[in-house]
């Protein structure tokens, strides 16, 4: 019975990471510390990317078959990877589409719920800052102020990408499989900050209701391709950057969260589609409504103190969190 009843459990866990994945601002490793299982999934990770290392390896003639089996057979596969992943996979399959009519149907009250999320996670990553000192703050600001220009001048008045060049979903891949393994920062936000959420969330709705054509096919594989190269790449030098700089990534994530306030902007509106995907432009609180305004603020002022309660309950299994970061 243990050995049905494992797997189903860490199929569900996966599940409860999977809708974390897919809604920005609800950090999967922080929801994987709270389950427990922080630990096993920092050392999956570790032992596929140390599995990819070895295939290159091989190659390369450094390595033979047998070591490169015998450390594939050593992961976890059963019953904990494959029933983890099935589920992530299962959510964000499932949810894909919900997410894609709230964004039409509730823009605003999505947006509402996602700038509160922004909030506690804004905490956490100060929180991890050692050194809260003045040349972190002025890199915390630079960054904040150099992406919030960008971010200005790439999207205008409007927050979502339409026809996303494949090289821009790959980059987009690559910077969310990073996210991932940092602490109160989700994959799906850093997309929706790159204005890329809207987008993929599409395109997998697409695919699971069968109404994709072959370039939206590509474009997944195109960001599936970028996870897979984070995954091999970037996830280890940020493991490198959190030993020898922390304080100074801490600063960086800093002001892109800061900086994101300006694409997570709660008064927005549906002006417009292009190609199934909506365009949503900013509005000022005269034209949103005054009353809907206070309402709003105050949402987001409940629901990230709700939340924040929940980060400081957290809080005592930081340190776990780090242990298991620094053996990837």
């Amino acid at each position: 019975m243990q050995a049905l009843l494992s797997p189903l459990k860490n199929y569900l866990q996966g599940i409860i990471l999977g809708i974390a994945e897919i809604i920005p601002g609800v950090s999967g490793s922080t929801l994987a510390l709270l389950l427990g299982i922080y630990d096993d999934f920092i050392e999956l990770l570790y032992q596929g990317t140390e599995f990819a290392k070895n295939c290159v390896l091989l190659i390369l003639g450094k390595k033979t078959f047998s070591e490169v089996k015998e450390q594939f057979l050593s992961i976890r596969w059963w019953p904990f990877g494959i029933p983890l992943g099935l589920g992530m996979v299962s959510a964000i399959l499932a949810l894909s589409s919900i997410m894609s009519w709230l964004l039409v149907s509730y823009t605003s009250q999505l947006y509402t719920v996602l700038f509160a999320l922004s909030l506690p996670t804004l905490h956490i990553v100060y929180s991890q800052m050692e050194k809260k000192t003045a040349a972190n703050m002025i890199i915390a600001a630079a960054t904040g102020i150099t992406l919030l220009m960008v971010f200005i001048g790439l999207g205008g008045n409007e927050t979502t990408a339409t026809n996303a060049h494949p090289l821009y979903l790959f980059l987009g891949g690559m910077i969310a499989i990073s996210a991932m393994v940092l602490p109160g920062v989700s994959g799906s936000f850093m997309l929706l900050v790159l204005g890329l959420y809207t987008y993929v969330v599409g395109l997998i709705s697409q695919i699971v209701h069968g109404t994709f054509d072959m370039q939206d096919v590509m474009n997944l594989l195109f960001l599936g391709s970028g996870i897979i190269a984070g995954f091999l790449t970037t996830v280890r030098m940020l493991k490198a950057a959190f030993e020898s700089y922390r304080d100074q990534l801490m600063a960086v994530l800093l002001g892109l969260l800061v900086s994101s306030w300006y694409v997570l902007w709660p008064l927005v509106e549906v002006t417009g589609v292009i190609d199934d995907e909506p365009i949503l432009t900013k509005l000022s609180p005269a034209q949103f409504g005054w009353t809907n305004t206070l309402i709003t603020f105050i949402a987001i002022v409940v629901i990230g103190f709700g939340v924040g309660w929940l980060h400081h309950w957290a809080d005592k299994k930081q340190k776990p969190m780090d242990d298991g970061f620094d053996r990837l």
